[in-house]
């Protein structure tokens, strides 16, 4: 989507909030044809209301001078209005949702925690060249770059910076590793990090495995069988399937759908004969979280055969 595009859907954005302000039936911020996403002028969202028409002014001034910003650059210029993380989080998704926009599109960039190394170099739009034989940060523009030379043989994801940091050390004697490009986003994987390695794996055609801790909150025993929960199996699902929601504000570029799981599987832990001492009983909340996995992630193989 051009800029030309987006300038003209955040005029008639406003356009069409100054009719609603004049005609009725109420003060509503939304995109003509696109009333599905809006925002009311009332008085319980008005503080909201103002953080989206904030984000708008940015974004509209962002694409007429073909400029980016990070999102935590527009948190502090505007601080007396966006007076949490969320607040503006939530204002960029809705005026993604409004503008049927990426945040990309946006020209509002996240600062990625991301970090690679592999037999991989690239080339930025603005003709940076990024040598990933070092660990390096994953590039500011995270769909903007060019593959000069790689000679890795697939894609590795892994949970925790401490295992990226091992992998990354010994690369350099082990032959398996040596043939990899290792990410880690050091936790969660945030917007620009999945963005990147869709653009990565879609340019390169280089399979896709991911790392992962079998369970971080410790083994759990309910009815004798063990059950591995969170973080492992859900950081494995937001990589391949994104975010509980999917809006705008990400799109699909983000998605990892051919990911496949490398490691220990729930199923397989019995094999290791672990005591009991070693194992704790399910909680309410281990429960509950389980039936989310479940409801988000059912039609997955790996969440119907080990967590079900």
């Amino acid at each position: 989507m051009a800029n030309q595009q987006v300038i003209t859907k955040v005029e008639n954005c406003l356009f069409a909030f100054q009719s609603s302000l004049v005609h009725g039936p109420k003060p509503l911020l939304f995109l003509p044809g696109n009333r599905r996403s809006s925002i009311e002028l009332s008085w319980r969202n008005g503080h909201l209301f103002t953080a989206v028409c904030c984000v708008l002014a940015e974004v509209h001034s962002l694409l007429c001078s073909d400029t980016f910003r990070t999102k935590r650059s527009i948190f502090y210029k505007h601080r007396h209005l966006f007076r949490a993380q969320k607040d503006i989080d939530t204002a960029i998704g809705i005026a993604c949702d409004i503008l049927e926009a990426t945040r990309f599109q946006l020209h509002i960039l996240s600062t990625s925690r991301g970090v690679i190394v592999g037999d991989l170099i690239l080339e930025t739009q603005r003709r940076e060249v990024i040598d990933c034989r070092i660990p390096t940060s994953i590039p500011s523009f995270p769909e903007h770059f060019n593959i000069c030379c790689c000679s890795a043989k697939f894609i590795l994801i892994v949970e925790k910076d401490s295992i990226f940091q091992k992998l990354a050390h010994e690369r350099n004697t082990d032959l398996t590793l040596s043939a990899a490009l290792i990410v880690t986003a050091k936790g969660y994987p945030d917007f620009s990090t999945r963005l990147f390695l869709r653009a990565l794996s879609e340019r390169t055609q280089l399979p896709l495995v991911a790392l992962m801790d079998a369970d971080s909150y410790g083994m759990r025993m309910w009815l004798s069988r063990t059950v591995i929960l969170v973080s492992g199996i859900e950081i494995f699902l937001n990589y391949k399937y994104g975010p509980s929601r999917i809006s705008h504000e990400s799109g699909s570029k983000i998605l990892l759908p051919n990911t496949q799981w490398l490691g220990i599987y729930p199923s397989e832990i019995d094999w290791f004969e672990l005591a009991g001492v070693q194992k704790l009983p399910l909680t309410l909340r281990d429960r509950k979280h389980i039936v989310s996995l479940q409801y988000r992630f059912g039609d997955d193989t790996c969440v119907n055969e080990e967590v079900g």
